[in-house]
């Protein structure tokens, strides 16, 4: 099955095509523009790269959240646009996945946290499954740091760059047992996204049924979804 992946939960842009288990092109802009910039010229680069056009696809695939709220929905957006032209399903995963996938089979427990603004963290535990990629381990959080804190158990990896704002903090909390991990990993990629919704596919039985997975719902109800 060929999905076209988009990830635009973060202030990166990333478009990919995979062919099953087989990645065919990749492209990742981060800290460029705006996503809703890069987002249709990085979907037709990656289909040239490919050797496809939009009418070989079998699915999307698209990151929904938590993240950037304008991030998410450009990404939300496109999906169900191109999905409703094409007449094909259209698949959400975890933005929090998403990152996750960036680590494969961490030697300790893997916290993903990201920066939600107004003093609270996205959050989410993974350990490694039997085919030593993270799976989560509860659900996504919106927390505070100090709800977060008593969580960390243990040797704990951590990524995501909630890291920015609340790392020297979980270091002086955790000492020797927190292990962050470098920045250049905290770029989310699409073909992450691809991999997820081939291994787990939960197509929206609706395309107009797909909306932006926000965790802040109060603050972030958005009609016409």
């Amino acid at each position: 099955m060929k999905y076209l992946g988009l990830e635009t939960s973060t202030r990166a842009c990333s478009v990919a095509v995979s062919d099953e288990a087989t990645l065919l092109a990749e492209m990742t802009v981060a800290g460029q523009d705006r996503p809703s910039d890069q987002m249709m010229p990085a979907v037709q680069q990656v289909l040239a790269a490919a050797g496809l056009v939009l009418a070989d696809l079998d699915g999307v695939a698209v990151s929904a959240g938590p993240g950037s709220f304008t991030g998410i929905r450009v990404g939300v957006t496109a999906a169900k646009t191109l999905a409703y032209t094409l007449g094909k399903p259209v698949t959400a995963v975890s933005s929090l996945d998403v990152l996750a996938a960036n680590v494969p089979a961490p030697r300790w427990p893997l916290w993903v946290l990201v920066d939600a603004r107004k003093e609270k963290l996205y959050a989410a535990r993974y350990e490694i499954s039997e085919n030593e990629w993270p799976s989560r381990a509860g659900e996504e959080q919106l927390v505070a740091l100090d709800q977060l804190l008593p969580q960390l158990t243990g040797e704990v990896v951590i990524l995501g760059d909630g890291l920015v704002r609340y790392g020297a903090a979980i270091q002086q909390a955790l000492g020797a047992r927190c292990h962050p991990l470098p920045p250049a990993l905290w770029v989310p990629r699409a073909s992450a996204v691809c991999r997820l919704a081939a291994q787990y596919p939960v197509p929206a039985p609706d395309v107009h049924a797909l909306a932006p997975h926000y965790l802040f719902s109060k603050e972030s109800d958005i009609t016409g979804w």
